[in-house]
């Protein structure tokens, strides 16, 4: 059995099976060509026409990247680009956005259309989960390479579920999708002093609604879905 047919057995109405098979997809990019067109609403032809300067690449160039966001280079679809995918906390939007805007002039007639002449980049989002999707299609590895950097993250935990208390059991539905998909690759990715340091961030903005004995609590819980932390325990 496939991740997506189990998850998709523990979802109760064909509504909600429907819109997890569509961001499934979306975010792992299983079916390239009909995905990128939806994704973006621009046609193939006009993809390839936009970023390939020469013969068509299936390899990926050499990046530096965390497992992650999620990161696919399009060469098999024949486009000489980046999918980039991300989950992250609405308001660090602006930043992501103008990380974007940093490298790349925004046109005046396309809609999160970007270029500086030689590299390009389409921006699309959605908002779902107390957080929002970022896709990005560009042929610049340094725009890719910037927007992996963990200052972009999900909405943690303490946000997303803050009403069930830090040990919640993920096995169904939204807090399952949520959990394997987006809040665990994000964790994992990080290294434990990254994971120190965003808790470390995570902490002064809670404070006003977190006791310090909760904290611990949350703080507990979530390191111990990393292997590494419960190795040392």
């Amino acid at each position: 059995m496939s991740l997506f047919d189990f998850l998709k057995g523990r979802t109760h109405s064909a509504e909600a099976r429907s819109k997890m098979k569509r961001d499934f997809d979306a975010h792992h990019a299983l079916e390239k060509g009909t995905t990128l067109e939806r994704l973006f609403g621009r046609s193939m032809s006009d993809l390839r026409a936009l970023f390939n300067s020469g013969d068509s690449s299936s390899t990926m160039p050499s990046i530096t990247s965390p497992s992650y966001p999620a990161i696919q280079w399009q060469g098999d679809a024949g486009i000489d680009a980046y999918l980039h995918w991300q989950n992250i906390e609405i308001d660090q939007f602006p930043l992501y956005l103008n990380a974007v805007r940093d490298l790349m002039h925004e046109s005046e007639t396309v809609w999160m259309q970007f270029s500086d002449g030689k590299h390009h980049a389409l921006v699309r989002y959605s908002d779902e989960l107390a957080g929002r999707n970022v896709h990005i299609l560009s042929n610049d590895a340094r725009l890719i390479e910037r927007l992996a950097l963990p200052r972009f993250s999900p909405p943690p935990p303490w946000i997303f579920h803050y009403e069930h208390g830090p040990f919640l059991s993920y096995n169904q539905g939204a807090p399952e999708y949520w959990f394997l998909h987006i809040w665990l690759p994000f964790w994992l990715s990080l290294s434990l002093e990254d994971q120190s340091r965003y808790l470390a961030q995570q902490r002064e903005r809670t404070k006003s609604y977190i006791t310090e004995e909760e904290w611990a609590d949350w703080v507990y819980a979530v390191k111990g879905k990393d292997p590494r932390t419960r190795e040392s325990r």
